[in-house]
């Protein structure tokens, strides 16, 4: 109700009401909220202050924010919010804390403010909705984004080349892309990128990135290949680490644009680059009022919305200036169709019939400045804060801010604010404030977000990369490899003259054991031996017949062995188990990655089997190689993890004998120490 009085009190006087109605009368306002307070704080206005250059050229431009009266008001602006939203301040009208979704940043125009407000709202960690309307190509990320496209269809682009090596996607320094541009030669400068990627780690990481680049533009759409780039490659991290939060709302849309042209543009990244150029897209966001984010608009854009607190910023220009004046005037001529322009010179030229245009275009632009003023202000329910920056000597006297401090300052109480910094003028007929500024701290809590634990702020460890995997059967070769032994034998290969016949033996006889338990039916053991049968066939056929046969009867003599008929049950056991875990080695952790031959998982223990087919098998444990030993050890270790409440038995099936050993524990401890200490 109050915001409202404020209005009746400013256009109350002629020049301000003249352009609201046709009637060219007053508006008078009544509300349903006769009781409830409210009021209308002018700040005062932000003046640019004279930036202190320093005396060292090359340093970076950051003092000239300092200076710049936008971002000074942006700053006042998110420490008021942020002071409202951290101590729960209370908001009358709706009997509750002020909230970030009450609050709408009104401007005149979309410029580098609302760009300011956004980043500071941000790093106060206070929700903001970001602008209504975006100029996608405008933005530097966008352009960085555009220009690395250009390189990767034509590296012979210098100047976009140059252009994204010093962007936040590469990171070049000034010395460095000095050094690249002037010692080239003839050479373009993506030439001399690769000369210099062999020396410098930074050009080298560059070039080959951009070289992948190259080689995913041909394989992939546009939108992969970007969403690609900003998230796997981290480019999304560099860009919000040197531009700020409020550049992830400009890449989301960037994106976005790329899946669009995906579905009505032609296929390719030259197709997309062309397309935005050309169409360079405004993006509009429509902002959803239950969503809890500070909004930030155009005075246009806020006609028939509603807040509870809005901020009306005023940059104190003229409503009218000379260059808004059209060079050409359509002149009607209702006698014929023909069309006719007058044109327009300045005011120094202008004829009689030219000047009275300019001044009838003059006060239309006034009178619809003034009824922005009016929307603006009716857009607040309980308080309305009238703020602006002043670039030059004096605002104009009729800008928003003049025209609010004119009609209320004498009836305006002048305040401190609670930060100190400034002091304000608050206009109010209610005996009430309407908005504390502190909650009862007995009864609200008195900070908004939680602090955070201090290993919020710790970096995360370095993540480990474990060497190539060790397999069970080579675990020997990293115990002879320490001894100095580089080349171990495979006991596999002991008393066998040829090695390749032996592997290919060995080989072909765990196959027909990893199969043939599976193979069943009525007349099992005929089926079995036909499979086994064309299954050597095709494998080593041009063995002698009867080396052939004494396989597939070694193989028989062990599935159809009596002691061994629970081993190969296909309902308790299986076959080539694929394993994976990581053991401590004096070196470290190491993955170790193996397949264990026969897996026997019984209600009471769990049993490793591995098969040998040595000519020559050992007689007793103890003489059993120990290559074979480390093998067993490291399955033995690896199953006993997913066992814990089962006892682990490992045995080795020589399939020669054939005999069932079971390696004693104090054999398998050993052999994993010698692994361990390798």
């Amino acid at each position: 109700p109050d915001v409202l009085t404020a209005v009746d009190e400013i256009f109350s006087i002629e020049e301000n009401y003249a352009g609201l109605s046709r009637d060219r009368e007053k508006t008078l306002h009544d509300t349903v909220r006769q009781r409830e307070a409210g009021n209308v704080d002018i700040w005062p206005l932000i003046v640019k202050q004279e930036a202190v250059q320093p005396e060292d050229w090359a340093l970076p431009v950051d003092h000239l924010a300092d200076s710049d009266p936008q971002v000074a008001l942006a700053m006042r602006i998110a420490n008021k919010v942020a002071h409202w939203i951290t101590n729960r301040v209370l908001l009358d009208g709706k009997g509750r804390p002020v909230k970030a979704g009450d609050i709408i940043v009104l401007v005149r125009n979309r410029d580098r403010f609302a760009t300011a407000l956004t980043r500071e709202l941000k790093r106060r960690a206070i929700p903001v909705a970001g602008s209504d309307r975006l100029s996608l190509t405008n933005h530097i990320a966008v352009q960085d984004l555009l220009a690395l496209g250009q390189v990767i269809l034509l590296p012979q682009d210098d100047l976009s080349l140059a252009a994204i090596l010093k962007s936040p996607l590469y990171g070049f320094s000034e010395e460095l892309l000095f050094k690249l541009a002037t010692e080239r030669g003839s050479k373009s400068l993506f030439e001399s990128l690769g000369k210099l990627a062999r020396d410098n780690e930074i050009a080298n990481a560059a070039f080959e990135h951009l070289q992948l680049l190259r080689k995913r533009a041909d394989q992939m759409p546009v939108y992969e290949f970007y969403s690609l780039l900003l998230g796997k490659d981290g480019v999304r991290s560099k860009f919000l680490a040197r531009l700020g939060e409020e550049a992830e709302d400009v890449l989301d849309a960037f994106l976005a644009q790329t899946l669009d042209h995906e579905q009505v543009g032609l296929p390719g990244l030259e197709s997309f680059i062309d397309w935005l150029h050309s169409s360079a897209p405004v993006i509009k966001r429509e902002f959803d009022p239950d969503i809890d984010e500070v909004r930030i608009m155009t005075v246009h854009a806020a006609k028939g919305l509603e807040a509870p607190i809005v901020f009306l910023v005023d940059k104190t220009q003229a409503a009218y200036h000379g260059r808004h004046d059209p060079v050409l005037l359509e002149v009607a001529q209702p006698e014929t169709d023909i069309q006719e322009f007058l044109w327009l010179p300045d005011r120094k030229n202008a004829a009689p019939v030219s000047v009275d245009y300019l001044e009838r275009n003059k006060k239309d632009a006034e009178a619809e400045y003034l009824r922005l003023l009016y929307v603006a202000m009716t857009r607040a329910e309980d308080r309305l804060i009238v703020c602006g920056t002043q670039s030059g000597k004096n605002p104009d006297k009729n800008c928003w801010h003049s025209v609010v401090l004119r009609a209320l300052e004498g009836q305006a109480e002048e305040l401190e604010d609670p930060s100190g910094d400034f002091s304000f003028h608050r206009w109010k007929t209610s005996a009430e404030n309407g908005l504390p500024e502190v909650a009862d701290t007995d009864t609200v809590a008195p900070v908004l977000h939680p602090v955070l634990p201090a290993w919020a702020d710790e970096k995360l460890p370095a993540h480990t990369v474990l060497p190539r995997p060790l397999t069970p059967s080579g675990a020997q070769a990293l115990i002879d490899a320490k001894v100095g032994d580089r080349q171990p034998r495979s006991p596999l290969l002991a008393g066998d003259d040829n090695p390749s016949s032996a592997l290919l033996r060995g080989t072909a006889i765990h196959r027909l054991l990893q199969t043939l338990p599976d193979i069943g039916g009525g007349n099992f053991p005929a089926l079995r031996r036909k499979a086994a049968q064309r299954y050597l066939a095709a494998k080593i056929a041009d063995w002698p017949e009867q080396e052939l046969a004494n396989i597939i009867d070694q193989v028989f003599g062990v599935i159809e062995h009596e002691e061994f008929f629970d081993l190969f049950d296909p309902g308790i056991s299986r076959a080539e188990v694929a394993i994976s875990g990581t053991i401590e080695l004096a070196g470290g952790p190491r993955l170790v990655t193996g397949q264990i031959d026969r897996l026997i998982v019984g209600d009471n223990a769990v049993t490793i089997i591995d098969y040998k087919t040595n000519r020559l098998p050992p007689q007793q444990p103890d003489d059993v190689p120990l290559a074979y030993i480390t093998q067993l050890a490291l399955y033995h270790r690896l199953v006993g993890r997913i066992y814990p409440s089962k006892p682990v038995k490992s045995a080795l099936l020589w399939t020669e004998t054939p005999d069932l050993m079971f390696i004693p524990d104090r054999l398998l401890d050993e052999g994993f120490k010698k692994i361990a200490q390798a």
